[in-house]
């Protein structure tokens, strides 16, 4: 575990944003850039995935290619290398905003059909960018980004959207390396075409076309407010206008963004972004999307923003010389130069601790919701403590120093028993505890302790209780039963997966 602030290479880490399946990701700061510093994501690589030499080549390879991307769309690639006790990292862009997943649970920040079209459209500018961009001699890198899903579309607190985990899936066409397992992630977002080839054994099969099919996705879920679950290969998800009541021609391009076979959806990304342009035309969209969008993200994650806004304070107090001097900068691997871009746009997830503008995200690298397996901490030099050291004893008495010595233990005695105190006094109950109920499908009436409480996805607040007992029940599903525990002044989140019943004969 590592001990905040910590530094490691030439970046100081603040917090840890989340495990994921192959590393951690953290927020933190590079060294020496004063106070006017922003804040960036660094991701370590676990360590015993750092000694295997095929996941190292695929990430290192990758993150130079994702490195070339710069667009006002797609969180930046600041720099890839290795610390100097060998664990493999990458520092990204930190984006000032929450995961598209987190707006869709939030009712507080519900989405008009216009503002999920501009989401879909600003998603189609940065993929149709990555997907155009050429090497610095000219050739296509045929960058398919292949993982999109509510987890990696950032919706910022300016009212626009970033993309992040470009690189984590290789998906250029011309690869012939091996992929790991663990750089892998089943969701109903993925292509029917690259959903067939998992668990993928060498570079999958599927072009630019796999990313037009999870932005329809995407809109499919924010148009209709229920959760895209995975079908089989024979079927295909319910029309929005069933589940939502969606203008016609905005239908039309969500089903031919979504059809199984490539041949019959958008040809491009751009051509996409067209045919929502269009559409966007008939909602009537008055004044600027992205302000309104911002105006309802502030409103809905006001007390969060005041939060991290208190946080980052807080850490531009601790200054450079307060470092260990001497640290070893990250090396870089010969084979593999690391990448570092300067002038990040301000701002700005993959995407997660409660102070912090996003739980779930900036994600750690392979992650997935729920999964917190072993960390790929490092293991450079902490920080030395911020506070206050006692006065050395008085040079030339005796007397004075061991009278200094005695007062300063008998103080020490008494905070630590009053520590034990306060650990071992009975807690209150729960005051203003805030529980959020999402259920897999939505519209599943919620229950807490046997009474009726709302309908998913809701957020129940003003929760006084230690415990509770929760039900989330739908026709035509089993119940979901189960026991949260609650904390003042913390949210705690339910995601129940209903089980569909057993067809009768």
């Amino acid at each position: 575990m590592l001990h905040f602030p910590h530094r490691a290479g030439n970046y100081v880490l603040f917090a840890e944003l989340g495990v994921g399946a192959v590393g951690t990701a953290y927020i933190g700061r590079p060294v020496g850039q004063g106070r006017g510093w922003r804040p960036v994501v660094v991701k370590l690589l676990a360590s015993h995935l750092s000694q295997r030499a095929d996941v190292v080549r695929v990430f290192l390879d990758e993150q130079r290619s994702a490195a070339l991307l710069q667009h006002p769309r797609i969180a930046a690639v600041l720099e890839v290398g290795v610390m100097p006790e060998g664990a493999y990292f990458l520092a990204t862009e930190y984006v000032h905003g929450v995961p598209l997943r987190e707006v869709l649970r939030t009712p507080q920040a519900q989405l008009t059909p216009a503002q999920a079209v501009h989401i879909a459209m600003q998603a189609c500018d940065a993929l149709h960018y990555a997907h155009e961009r050429l090497d610095v001699m000219g050739r296509p890198l045929h960058i398919v980004h292949g993982q999109l899903s509510p987890d990696v579309v950032f919706v910022g607190f300016d009212g626009n959207v970033r993309l992040t985990e470009f690189g984590l899936l290789r998906t250029r066409e011309a690869a012939t390396s091996t992929i790991p397992t663990l750089l892998q992630r089943r969701t109903p977002f993925l292509a029917p075409e690259l959903r067939a080839q998992m668990p993928l054994r060498t570079a999958p099969q599927i072009d630019r076309r796999a990313d037009v099919f999870s932005v329809g996705a995407l809109l499919w879920e924010m148009l209709t407010g229920e959760s895209l679950v995975p079908l089989e290969e024979d079927r295909t998800p319910p029309r929005p206008s069933q589940l939502r009541p969606v203008d016609p021609r905005l239908e039309a391009v969500v089903l031919r963004a979504m059809a199984r076979s490539p041949a019959d959806r958008y040809p491009t990304a751009q051509a996409l972004r067209l045919a929502l342009s269009e559409a966007q035309a008939a909602l009537g969209a008055e004044g600027s999307l992205a302000m309104g969008l911002a105006r309802s993200l502030t409103v809905a994650f006001r007390e969060r923003i005041i939060a991290f806004q208190e946080q980052l304070d807080l850490w531009r107090k601790y200054e450079d010389d307060a470092l260990p001097e001497g640290a070893e900068a990250p090396r870089r691997p010969s084979d593999a130069p690391a990448t570092r871009r300067s002038g990040a746009p301000s701002g700005s997830l993959p995407g997660a601790g409660p102070a912090l503008m996003t739980p779930s995200g900036h994600g750690p690298l392979g992650s997935t919701p729920g999964s917190r397996p072993g960390s790929g901490s490092s293991s450079a030099t902490p920080l030395p403590p911020l506070t206050p050291q006692p006065a050395p004893a008085m040079p030339g008495s005796a007397l004075r120093s061991r009278l200094f010595l005695a007062l300063l233990l008998v103080a020490i005695a008494g905070i630590l028993v009053g520590g034990v105190a306060l650990v071992l006094r009975p807690r209150p109950l729960a005051e203003g505890a805030v529980l959020l109920v999402d259920s897999v499908p939505r519209g599943a009436d919620i229950h807490l302790d046997g009474r009726p409480a709302g309908v998913t996805p809701y957020r129940i607040s003003g929760l006084s209780a230690p415990t509770v007992r929760v039900e989330v029940r739908k026709a035509g599903f089993r119940p979901w039963v189960g026991e949260v525990r609650l904390q003042a002044g913390h949210t705690s989140s339910i995601d129940a997966e209903l089980e569909p019943e057993p067809r009768r004969p």
